[in-house]
């Protein structure tokens, strides 16, 4: 998982570096990402929390999305299906409690569209 939320191009470039037993290394090829435009309007809050979200965002259909809060090595700890309206929606997420403290990414995603924000829990 790749947080690109704060790039400033359009595109973001890609390739490993392979480093094997004997120390040699080896590079693939460059894979060219095209990021989306979405603007999208979100406020997360409190950011950092202690138990509880409340995230105010625009959505492009009306539709159910899954809400997901995945921890820093990469494992889904909450996750919520919430039914979204075309426009400005209010979202509360209130089973974050028990959560370790730590950064997390809230993960929106739907059929179409999937949206990442970094977050923090006190």
């Amino acid at each position: 998982m790749d947080d690109v939320s704060s790039s400033k191009g359009s595109i973001v470039y890609y390739r490993i570096k392979q480093l094997d037993i004997d120390g040699k290394a080896s590079y693939s090829k460059v894979l060219t990402v095209k990021l989306k435009n979405t603007n999208r309007q979100i406020t997360i809050s409190p950011n950092p929390f202690t138990s509880y979200l409340n995230i105010n965002m625009e959505w492009s259909s009306s539709e159910v999305i899954t809400a997901k809060v995945i921890n820093v090595q990469g494992r889904e700890v909450v996750s919520k299906s919430i039914q979204m309206s075309k426009g400005l929606n209010y979202i509360s997420m209130d089973e974050l409690a028990k959560l370790p403290a730590g950064n997390y990414f809230i993960q929106f995603i739907s059929g179409t569209e999937r949206f990442t924000q970094k977050i923090t829990k006190q």
